[in-house]
């Protein structure tokens, strides 16, 4: 997660574009205060993705957007996987917003 520890965060899979798995987490976890919308950029994620953060910023402290640089994460990391380590530090641009 360049260069941040996986383990001090939550993820939770939508599975497609509802949010009935979100709001459940989010009630049961009420210690969390920033959420990262990581759907796929594509029309229909960015679409849903502007409309979950307008509907949680009422709620939390930040809301923003994560957008993969291809079609979705699982192509980035097949991306990822065919490129050197110093390719890789020459693209690092990630700078966490919380």
């Amino acid at each position: 997660m360049r260069g941040l520890d996986w383990r001090d965060s939550h993820r939770i899979a939508l599975s497609g574009v509802g949010y009935a798995g979100l709001e459940r987490f989010l009630r049961e976890n009420p210690q969390i205060a920033n959420v990262a919308v990581a759907l796929d950029n594509d029309e229909t994620g960015n679409r849903r993705s502007e409309i979950l953060i307008r509907e949680l910023s009422f709620r939390y402290y930040a809301a923003k957007r994560e957008s993969s640089k291809l079609k979705d994460w699982n192509a980035d990391l097949i991306n990822l996987k065919s490129k050197s380590l110093e390719q890789l530090r020459e693209e690092a641009e990630y700078e966490p917003e919380f």
